[in-house]
């Protein structure tokens, strides 16, 4: 039969994975201690990005994606595979990604946590 692909399912709300694309482009959306929060709160952390990190994402083995400069005809692509995964996928405000220019996709139960810490003023 055929396999239906999810996000993890984190316990304790507690991020495992992160995947982090370009991080020089981090300067553009916040202060990098907002990120150094983030990564302190997880457990293996790694710089990749494109689709892999998606595909991470969606197939259980990684709990966070963020890229920090999208365009909209990749977020497009990418909006159906994350929420049929049971993700959830945001700008980096936590608003529409479609009319934004950056993304948070994560696992359901961390994704407001995540766009917390990074957004905290």
């Amino acid at each position: 039969g055929k396999k239906r692909i999810t996000t993890r399912r984190p316990t304790r709300r507690r991020i495992i994975n992160n995947n982090f694309n370009n991080p020089m482009f981090l300067a553009k959306l916040s202060p990098q201690t907002q990120f150094e929060d983030l990564i302190k709160k997880v457990k293996l952390y790694r710089q990749w990005g494109d689709c892999y990190g998606y595909y991470l994402l969606a197939t259980g083995y990684a709990d966070v994606m963020i890229d920090l400069i999208l365009s909209v005809w990749d977020t497009m692509a990418l909006i159906p595979i994350i929420k049929g995964a049971g993700g959830i996928i945001t700008d980096y405000h936590g608003d529409n990604p479609v009319q934004g220019d950056s993304i948070i996709a994560a696992a359901s139960g961390i994704h407001q946590q995540v766009v917390e810490i990074l957004n905290k003023r």
